[in-house]
């Protein structure tokens, strides 16, 4: 009888990324091949792709939408982008050659939909979520890439007159989403949230109940965590008063005492920001159901600049960050890098490529953007000033690994002590698991 030894394979980290905190200086801008072409980052030894270029665009910009919104399907084995002003492509990723394919452009997307989010679903592979479906959109939709089939699953409209929604959000499981309003007539704006199954209103707030955001005339921004258990929003300078928290399963809300820092990423039971509220510029994260902890996650040495941050790894012990401040020369750590950084505190970074924009326009600020099993990441770069934007894709080295070849497995003859389950195969390949403690007679 032979007996097979089972074991887990967890995730590892393949490459040697840089884990120090030193300056790392620009070097030389490498040239960059045509889109689908690969090339090795400089300073930190990953791989990279060019994703978009011009005849991908047709001249126009590629890049990717933004931070905290997923690029990448289920699987990675497609990523989405946007292409000029309006146009959401789609490309295949095959995760293992790191390669992609069948580049096309989703020509059911509405063209009013400039710089709206799509998420793509936490559940099915196949399916992206928009709103839509004219530029005063009432619906939350879903499409099935695989299909070209549309789904409507939620229409304000049928209960709410005279609005329309804008920057949609979604939770894990796909059935809790987040938007902002707009009153059609004056433009003023609110915050809602919806549930699919049971369907129902979690938030419906077009009169935002925040002063600040009555005098700022709308929403600084909402949105739900990804768990789908705390909704917050707010207004004008989200100083102290100015934003709040809400746990949906009490109702109760909290405005924390302390400003919200900047471009926050929501995570499972905590969200991420950067600011100096807490001394020099650092990152941080806070708990929603205790928003004025504060644990530093990384200290930014002062750097201030358009940072942002993605939690939408399904491993909530890393936050991506990128930060496209520019000093030439480099002088401070962390400077115009995309990298990972531990959300337990340790201060332990993983850190992965110079993005190389220069001067960015809104859409060459990196907007990095990471999958969800943390093995690629998207981003933005202008590429040294060179005159148009492209995505590009960094192949991380975090992943599962994949199983060994299988051995034979031995030939084991008499006493074995077990505790435990153990599974015994037959040559013929039936196996049975039973849970074994003691000595057990091999024959």
């Amino acid at each position: 009888m032979r007996w097979v030894l089972l074991c887990s394979i967890f995730a590892v980290l393949l490459n040697a990324q840089l884990t120090d905190k030193q300056v790392h200086s620009l070097p030389p801008l490498p040239a960059i091949p045509a889109a689908g072409g690969t090339f090795v980052e400089p300073t930190f030894g990953t791989t990279l792709m060019r994703l978009t270029d011009a005849n991908t665009c047709g001249g126009g910009s590629g890049y990717n939408n933004y931070a905290n919104w997923q690029a990448f399907n289920l699987d990675t084995t497609m990523v989405a982008f946007r292409c000029g002003e309006y146009d959401v492509y789609v490309a295949d990723l095959d995760p293992e050659k790191f390669a992609v394919s069948n580049v096309r452009r989703l020509v059911v997307f509405p063209s009013q939909m400039e710089r709206e989010p799509f998420h793509w679903s936490t559940v099915n592979r196949n399916y992206l979520f928009a709103t839509g479906p004219h530029s005063l959109v009432t619906k939350i939709r879903r499409l099935d890439v695989a299909t070209g089939a549309i789904t409507d699953l939620f229409d304000v409209a049928k209960d709410h007159s005279g609005y329309w929604i804008k920057e949609l959000g979604v939770t894990d499981g796909d059935n809790r989403f987040s938007f902002t309003i707009v009153n059609t007539k004056t433009g003023a704006e609110g915050y809602g949230a919806v549930q699919i199954e049971p369907r129902k209103y979690l938030v419906w707030e077009p009169v935002p109940t925040v002063a600040a955001c009555t005098k700022a005339g709308g929403v600084g921004g909402a949105g739900l965590s990804r768990s789908g258990n705390y909704f917050g929003a707010g207004c004008g300078d989200n100083s102290s008063g100015n934003y709040f928290i809400t746990d949906l399963s009490t109702g109760q809300t909290v405005f924390p005492k302390a400003n919200q820092g900047t471009h926050p990423a929501s995570g499972f039971e905590w969200w991420v920001e950067d600011g100096d509220s807490q001394g020099p510029q650092s990152m941080y994260r806070r708990p929603y159901a205790k928003p004025d902890n504060f644990t530093t996650l990384l200290n930014l040495d002062g750097v201030y600049g358009d940072q942002h941050h993605s939690m939408l790894l399904d491993d909530a012990s890393w936050v991506l960050h990128s930060q496209s401040r520019l000093h030439d020369p480099v002088t401070h750590r962390y400077e115009q890098e995309i990298m990972l950084a531990k959300t337990d505190g340790s201060g332990d970074v993983w850190r992965l490529a110079h993005h190389r924009t220069i001067d960015p326009s809104y859409r060459a600020i990196p907007h990095a953007s990471i999958s969800r099993n943390g093995r690629f990441v998207i981003f933005n770069s202008n590429w040294g000033g060179s005159g148009r934007v492209d995505a590009f894709i960094i192949k991380t080295g975090l992943r599962d690994a994949p199983a060994p070849p299988s051995p034979d497995p031995p030939t084991i003859t008499g006493t074995i002590t077990v505790s435990g389950a153990l599974q015994v195969c037959t040559s013929s390949g039936k196996c049975s698991t039973a849970n074994v403690t003691g000595a057990v007679v091999v024959k």
